[in-house]
């Protein structure tokens, strides 16, 4: 077998799956307490950028797997999820609606499995896409985030200068209402090394801008990057990804958006519901009309 490695990014203790593939990983190690995490591995450790963390967040560890790890399959689990050894969506959700946390474990992805789907052909396992219907992406960060217009012209400035084939590929992203979510993926070492390589010198270019981002900036912007990422590779036949279903083991965080998605389930998309939709659509008309046609509602009483 080869060596695989699965990554679980964290910032508090929890229940680590049995199966040695799995490793915990301490997101931001540099300024916690290790004595509290004695079993963990540590995002401070070898080459890292640890003390980046209030920007990078979770894609401190991304980097020190890249720098770090010798793995010949190599993969992320962001905050307790993992992918599932699933048949069909019946029985997804019959592990959805499971309380035991051993029997869960014990329909996570092994390693034979994991090797089992890239003996198919496949190089990277990736989430079952969100549909976010009547969203585009660029909708959703807009309402996420302030200055989306600014964040978004700097990403393209970079992208123009370092890597100039991709900027189709943004464009065609910001478009998307089917998208990958939650940062996890497992893929073979060369998918792995090339992802890292190129988003890393995004953001390398991102730090060269003078733009103040606000925390976690990198970490919220990193899914968007992905999928202009994916979108790319899977046009040029370097990446040839495998959608498969995930559970968050924290119980509470599980909602599934079945109602939209049909067959595919996910995750609620920070935790929308069809009413939040509805009123995160007017506050994003809203912030429109004020901004740009300097309509305010008050003024106009």
């Amino acid at each position: 077998m080869m060596n695989t490695k699965i990554y679980i990014v964290t910032h508090k203790n929890f229940e680590v799956p049995k199966n040695p593939i799995y490793q915990p990983i301490l997101a931001g190690s540099f300024e916690y307490d290790k004595s509290k995490f004695p079993d963990f591995l540590y995002d401070d450790t070898g080459d890292n950028i640890s003390n980046k963390h209030d920007l990078y967040s979770e894609f401190t560890v991304l980097y020190w797997m890249w720098k770090n790890s010798d793995a010949d399959i190599i993969g992320e689990n962001h905050y307790r999820r993992y992918f599932l050894k699933c048949k069909d969506y019946k029985d997804y959700r019959a592990i959805l609606n499971e309380d035991d946390l051993t029997k869960i474990y014990d329909r996570i992805m092994d390693e034979q499995y994991i090797e089992n789907i890239f003996s198919q052909g496949y190089n990277c396992i990736l989430p079952k896409k969100c549909y976010h219907p009547g969203f585009t992406m660029y909708d959703i960060y807009y309402n996420a985030r302030e200055d989306t217009v600014l964040i978004f012209d700097s990403i393209r400035k970079v992208m123009s200068k370092y890597y100039p084939e991709y900027v189709s590929d943004l464009d065609e992203m910001l478009k998307l209402r089917r998208s990958y979510f939650k940062c996890i993926n497992i893929m073979k070492r060369e998918q792995f090394d090339a992802f890292c390589t190129w988003i890393f010198g995004v953001y390398s270019g991102l730090e060269k801008i003078d733009f103040k981002f606000k925390d976690r900036e990198f970490a919220f912007m990193g899914e968007w990057l992905m999928n202009v990422w994916i979108l790319h590779n899977v046009k040029t036949g370097f990446l040839k990804p495998k959608d498969q279903y995930f559970i968050n083991t924290d119980k509470k965080a599980r909602f599934v958006f079945s109602e939209v998605t049909n067959t595919d389930a996910c995750e609620n998309l920070y935790s929308i519901t069809h009413n939040q939709l509805y009123i995160s659509a007017r506050r994003s008309m809203k912030r429109f009309a004020i901004k740009y046609l300097g309509y305010n509602k008050k003024e106009s009483k």
